[in-house]
């Protein structure tokens, strides 16, 4: 079977694409280090690794101890040259036993002060994956931190304000949510603000029209005063909007935390989406400011 890159992935300033069957089993936050790891049914076949470094690295140095440290750790291999895009390096290791070929490959991106390393698993056998690896580098986007608004994967794309950073993830096969906190400061004190943006599927097997119990699980604490009914990318929507109990001196300066929500129902992804965001009184935060992507309703075009 031949593998297409189709699914495309915005992670931490990266984008790239993946084969549709693979599926992200780890991933990274820290904008420092981290790494996602793609699986197919039976393997481990992506590792996309970052490193944000204060001085540009040596290259070559990294590749040799590299080469250097397999040979030691592991017998009946094959180290072998990879061909690989600009700028690009790397070497490949051939299991004879497992036929399987590791390509291991690194770069550093000077723009973004960003140490990029992919390990691409392909299988001997399947003569379709040969130039997989050298694929999925050229068309691997490598952007920085700073402003990286757009996050795709686990089904969800969003365009998140640029001053909102992802702090926190809750995956599952069917619920997703992705948590994103605003980092910005005024007054020397950062601002009290976040938003869970959530994706729960397989709705026909247990969404009844029932809109409100997304909103109320979004946000526990909050004692929601107000719903309406709204329209929301063409779909039907419900917005809520009320508050955490407080003591009067606490909502007196306004710092009592008020949430805003909305949810609908995407009838053509079979899916509830939910954005539960709260601020604090003098400080309110919209659901409407990230912007999730959703297929149209049925019937309609895109």
């Amino acid at each position: 079977m031949k593998l297409t890159l189709f699914e495309t992935v915005h992670w931490l300033g990266l984008t790239l694409k993946v084969p549709r069957e693979w599926q992200i089993v780890r991933h990274g936050l820290s904008p420092e280090l981290g790494s996602l790891v793609w699986i197919d049914r039976r393997r481990q076949r992506l590792k996309l690794t970052w490193t944000q470094c204060r001085h540009q690295p040596d290259i070559e140095r990294l590749i040799s101890d590299e080469k250097a440290r397999q040979l030691a750790d592991t017998e009946n291999q094959e180290l072998g040259s990879l061909v690989a895009p600009h700028p690009f390096r790397g070497f490949t290791q051939r299991h004879a036993s497992s036929g399987e070929t590791l390509h291991r490959a690194v770069c550093f991106d000077r723009r973004t002060s960003r140490l990029v390393e992919l390990e691409v698993t392909t299988l001997d056998r399947a003569e379709n994956e040969q130039e997989l690896p050298f694929k999925l580098m050229k068309q691997l986007q490598i952007g920085g931190i700073e402003g990286a608004q757009r996050w795709r994967a686990f089904g969800l794309e969003v365009l998140a304000p640029p001053e909102f950073q992802l702090t926190k993830t809750q995956v599952n096969a069917t619920d997703v949510t992705l948590t994103f906190q605003n980092n910005s400061a005024k007054n020397g004190a950062p601002k009290q603000q976040l938003a869970h943006v959530r994706r729960l599927a397989l709705a026909d097997t247990w969404f009844h029209g029932n809109l409100e119990q997304p909103l109320l699980e979004g946000a526990p604490k909050a004692l929601f005063k107000q719903f309406r009914n709204v329209s929301f990318a063409g779909h039907a929507a419900l917005y809520a909007a009320g508050s955490e109990p407080a003591p009067p001196y606490t909502r007196w300066r306004q710092r009592e935390k008020q949430w805003h929500a909305l949810a609908w129902h995407c009838e053509s992804e079979n899916v509830v989406y939910s954005v539960s965001a709260f601020g604090l009184a003098k400080a309110p935060l919209m659901p409407e400011v990230f912007r999730l992507r959703c297929a149209p309703p049925p019937g309609e075009s895109s």
